[in-house]
């Protein structure tokens, strides 16, 4: 009996010649796509954890005309670099609410007077609404560079900035006394505590104490009140506060997972590209980590086409992978994690 070998050679003889050729050019092709692959995982095994004396930039996996591609992975060499748990709760993207709790010695960083950079911005009629009102160094830059830019271009004056960094005393003097206003309004003691925590966040849940949010609205319109949001200041902020780095945290229709009512002159810096995305796909912070805990990161041309790589990794044994060529930063995620930010190819931006 003829072997299933020679049967198969005999099949293929016997085909119009066209399809021969067809044939012989996709075992080519997979030949060459495997060992394309091959060679790909060859050099990720051969990157060094140290670093290397000749620099590779990391392919930016975007094709022309492509603006954001998920999952990604590295391409250039990379190294590690050693982190600790207490890290996990430092950093420009840490994640803070109900279920993500602040530890009881978490110290906020580069907090700085507010008031003292506010001259910078006087020509936008930017103000102060408390003396010696703290916030995050680079926070407090971007927002007077945020004022000075909506009067500039827009004619957008007087944003007041009214509340910054709270610590834990503080925060739960204010959620105490909006407990109690909701006891005089007849709430019994558990709906008290429940209604209060959707305006107030508890001690420990409050982005406050990160000195990473702020409560901005207008000499105009003062009052936290939710028809801030259909004056021009509003209006303004809502558009185009993820340029500077801040995003409006607790948007209208996301109420129901962030477990605070719509506030829209909360901001909450984050740094780009982190405000561009989450702006661009109408997320809030929770749904932002949602994605990165489920795709592990993307990779991103902003608006004005400088190409980031974002990168999520869990702490696992005390060590992340960073490029070893690429400017890039970390922070953590407030639990279990980092996320690694990458700019890849960089652009000249001038606000």
């Amino acid at each position: 009996m003829i072997g299933q070998e020679w049967k198969m050679v005999i099949r293929l003889f016997t085909l119009p010649a066209v399809m021969v050729i067809a044939l012989g050019g996709l075992i080519f092709w997979y030949d060459g796509a495997a060992l394309a692959a091959d060679q790909i995982v060859e050099q990720e095994q051969a990157a060094a954890p140290v670093a290397i004396a000749k620099a590779h930039p990391i392919e930016p996996l975007l094709l022309p005309g492509e603006d954001s591609r998920f999952p990604t992975a590295y391409r250039g060499e990379t190294k590690d670099l050693a982190v600790t748990a207490r890290q996990v709760d430092q950093g420009f993207l840490i994640l803070v609410n109900y279920d993500h709790l602040l530890p009881e010695d978490y110290l906020p960083e580069e907090l700085t007077v507010v008031n003292d950079l506010a001259e910078a911005a006087k020509e936008s009629k930017f103000s102060v609404g408390k003396a010696r009102l703290q916030v995050n160094k680079t926070a407090a830059e971007q927002l007077l560079a945020m004022a000075t830019y909506a009067y500039e271009k827009d004619g957008i004056t007087g944003y007041l900035l009214q509340s910054g960094h709270r610590d834990f005393s503080y925060q739960k003097a204010l959620y105490r006394n909006k407990v109690q206003y909701y006891k005089s309004l007849g709430y019994g003691d558990g709906d008290a505590v429940t209604a209060a925590a959707v305006w107030v966040a508890r001690p420990f849940e409050s982005e406050h104490h990160t000195g990473l949010a702020m409560d901005v609205s207008s000499r105009s319109h003062p009052g936290l009140q939710t028809s801030y949001y259909g004056t021009d200041n509003g209006l303004w902020l809502d558009e185009n506060c993820w340029r500077f780095g801040f995003v409006v945290r607790y948007p209208e229709d996301k109420t129901d997972i962030t477990k605070i009512g719509y506030e829209p002159w909360h901001l909450r810096y984050l740094g780009r590209p982190h405000s561009d995305y989450i702006y661009q796909q109408g997320w809030c912070l929770e749904e932002y980590y949602d994605f990165l805990y489920r795709e592990g990161g993307y990779t991103f041309r902003d608006a004005e086409g400088a190409i980031w790589q974002v990168d999520y990794q869990p702490l696992g044994s005390g060590a992340i992978k960073v490029p070893a060529h690429s400017p890039y930063t970390i922070s953590g995620d407030g639990s279990k994690g980092f996320v690694i930010t990458t700019l890849l190819e960089p652009i000249s931006v001038a606000h």
